[in-house]
């Protein structure tokens, strides 16, 4: 019998491993989860701190038309000199004799209002000499002088004409609320004021202002 030949089994071959693909360092920036937005920086303007010394220097006195939101109707004529003032108010068509005053006035020290009738319509008042004691928070505003020193910094964007008078135009924001202002450039009081909340509007304005013509006989009642 003739012996059986066995062939050996070949060696396996040895699968060649993949070489790694090279990585790739990507030049694209991250997606941001909030979309960026332009931060406003406040400025240190020397322009604007020298408009708002302006009153100071040259303002004893001053009126205006006020047009309040949201209307902005002009109505009530304010007349400011120091801690007084005296408001002549929009005439109404309909009112009651015993009850009706034209004229306010107002002493912010002794946080006081006092309401007359002084005849600025012929006919309408009886008494000339009644007083009517007002509540002294239903006349206050903000006014022109106060605007002014609430503002805290900001940058002056431009010059335009308000109600005729040369004025700068100031930006500022101030606790999630932007503020644009107009100041008058010759006394530097406010004549426009606009704020925008979540994008809502209110504007207030101080018409046909006038700047030291106000007297101290004119803040007071006369008999």
């Amino acid at each position: 019998i003739k012996p059986t030949l066995i062939t050996p089994a070949p060696a396996p071959v040895p699968k060649p491993t993949p070489k790694p693909e090279p990585q790739v360092k990507s030049s694209e920036t991250p997606i941001s989860p909030t979309p960026a937005t332009e931060q406003y920086t406040p400025t240190d303007s020397e322009e604007l701190k020298t408009m708002m010394a302006l009153p100071g220097k040259k303002v004893k006195s001053y009126d205006f038309v006020y047009a309040p939101p949201p209307d902005n109707l002009a109505r009530d004529h304010y007349y400011i000199k120091g801690n007084r003032f005296r408001i002549s108010l929009y005439n109404l068509r309909a009112y009651r004799t015993d009850t009706y005053y034209d004229t306010v006035y107002v002493d912010t020290t002794s946080k006081t209002a006092v309401g007359y009738c002084e005849g600025t319509v012929p006919g309408r008042c009886r008494n000339t000499s009644a007083v009517f004691d007002l509540s002294y928070a239903d006349f206050l505003i903000k006014t022109p002088y106060q605007w002014l020193m609430e503002i805290p910094n900001g940058e002056i964007r431009g010059s335009e004409k308000i109600f005729d008078r040369p004025s700068k135009e100031v930006y500022y924001e101030k606790d999630g609320v932007s503020r644009t202002l107009w100041l008058d450039e010759y006394s530097g009081l406010p004549l426009r004021v606009i704020e925008e909340k979540r994008g809502n509007q209110t504007k207030y304005e101080f018409r046909y202002m006038s700047i030291n013509a106000v007297t101290d006989d004119y803040v007071v009642h006369v008999r």
